[in-house]
């Protein structure tokens, strides 16, 4: 009995044994695993770094790279499909990007930001149906974010659908209220819709906002010129020249408002700056023909039509300048 006892008691300490191994085997596939997992996470968020790292340097070729590799480790990384389709955007992939958007919306129909980026791709495409659909999904997932209103009201502006567009850029402006580009898009909108003193209001609270803004003071200076309040476009294109003095556009801008307040030397010495800086100026040729013109500097006008007509790169300006050269001839 008692050498039965020692079986039984060796039997009991091996099976004891044995499961203590195969426990001991268990907890190291285990750790194991979650270190292989570990650095399975490690490396797809290391090659998401690099991604993000090429997008901000403007290196988006790189940055799909990197992108498509981390789908390839995780092909249900909604998060990468969503920044590869912006960075396919990026570089004029626009199916490409689009293909994107839409997998990673199958794998998170929750996900708003893949419903902004495809709404912009459809934009893009002029395919605003699908876009409004889109930029109103992403609206109603994350009715807070300002940005997606702005989006949508881009959209109907393009679409020509401009009361709808001024809704939308207003709700963004309620939502963040120092939204310049709501305020400058709510003002062209309001342009469009012949509200002039609203958008008037617009332009001059982008301005408060930032006094450096190049398209505000440009647009205000324009309705300035059209209710023929001269010396206040003056002054806004003025400030323009100032912040940018190389930029052609701004003199050939105030050599227009010249023109139009008959203060015709100085208009030949905006368009002449212009000129200087951009001897291709189709535009700037043309109008300072129209003061060589007014002014009777016949040959000088016959030149700058010619001018125009050599460049050829604008067909209804060309033809304007073939019809005056008839009249003169």
């Amino acid at each position: 009995m008692i050498f039965d006892g020692y079986l039984s008691t060796q039997m009991d300490n091996d099976v004891m044994f044995k499961q203590l191994f195969l426990r001991l085997v268990v907890i190291v596939l285990i750790l194991f695993s979650i270190a292989a997992l570990s650095a399975c996470s490690m490396t797809v968020q290391s090659l998401n770094n690099a991604a993000a790292s090429y997008c901000k340097a403007g290196r988006y070729d790189k940055a799909i790279e990197e992108y498509t590799k981390v789908i390839q480790k995780d092909p249900e990384n909604y998060e990468a499909h969503i920044n590869r389709g912006l960075a396919y955007d990026h570089v004029g992939d626009i199916d490409l990007a689009l293909a994107d958007e839409t997998k990673a919306i199958e794998i998170n129909p929750n996900q708003f930001n893949a419903f902004d980026s495809r709404g912009s791709i459809y934009l893009e495409k002029k395919e605003f149906e699908s876009a409004f659909n889109d930029f109103s999904a992403a609206i109603a997932l994350e009715p807070q974010n300002a940005s997606i209103y702005y989006n949508r009201g881009c959209a109907y502006y393009i679409d020509g659908i401009f009361s709808s567009a001024i809704l939308d850029f207003s709700k963004a402006i309620e939502l963040d209220p120092k939204l310049t580009s709501a305020y400058y898009n709510r003002g062209k909108s309001y342009e469009k819709a012949s509200r002039y003193d609203l958008a008037l209001a617009d332009y001059n609270k982008v301005i408060e906002l930032d006094s450096s803004a190049t398209d505000a003071l440009n647009s205000r200076a324009n309705l300035y010129d059209t209710a023929g309040q001269y010396d206040l476009a003056i002054l806004d294109l003025s400030k323009i020249i100032q912040l940018y003095p190389n930029n052609p556009n701004a003199y050939y801008g105030r050599g227009l408002t010249y023109s139009d307040n008959k203060q015709f030397d100085l208009a030949i010495a905006d368009f002449n700056k212009a000129l200087s800086i951009n001897d291709k100026y189709t535009y700037a040729y043309y109008y300072r023909a129209d003061v060589y013109q007014k002014t009777g500097q016949i040959s000088l006008t016959i030149a700058d039509l010619n001018k125009v007509i050599e460049l050829g790169d604008n067909t209804d300006l060309s033809q304007k300048a073939i019809d005056t050269l008839k009249t003169i001839r």
